[in-house]
């Protein structure tokens, strides 16, 4: 089971990773502005309705948050092409819900091929050459 301050420590980095203030959350969520920096100081545990809109708000999955720590390990092998296309795709000409959109089919498809691998199926989804 995820701890509260690894939960925690993952909402505020996707708060970070959309580019949000606690207000602009607390508002969009209906809640004063201290529900959601207790939340992300692990001081206040987070509801699942909670959960679900802040992952909406942030466009992640609730199952990105949820993620055991041993699946974290391979999280960080798209991250330098993310970082390369975040700065690719910061331009006057697109917008951060496109660079979202594409963080998110990345990371999606981590999350499917890592569930091929604890089922032992290899080829559904293709892999790099």
């Amino acid at each position: 089971m995820l701890d509260q301050a690894t939960l925690a420590d993952r909402l505020k980095r996707a708060r970070l990773a959309a580019g949000l203030k606690q207000t602009e959350v607390a508002e969009r969520l209906g809640v004063d502005r201290t529900v959601v920096s207790k939340i992300e100081s692990g001081e206040r545990k987070v509801d699942s309705l909670e959960l679900r809109n802040m992952a909406l708000l942030y466009d992640v999955s609730v199952e990105d948050l949820l993620m055991p720590k041993s699946a974290d390990q391979g999280r960080t092998e798209g991250a330098s092409f993310l970082q390369a296309l975040r700065q690719y795709l910061d331009s006057p000409h697109s917008s951060r819900q496109d660079i979202r959109r594409i963080e998110r089919f990345c990371e999606n498809y981590r999350f499917l091929k890592k569930l091929e691998e604890r089922n032992g199926l290899d080829e559904s989804l293709p892999t790099r050459h």
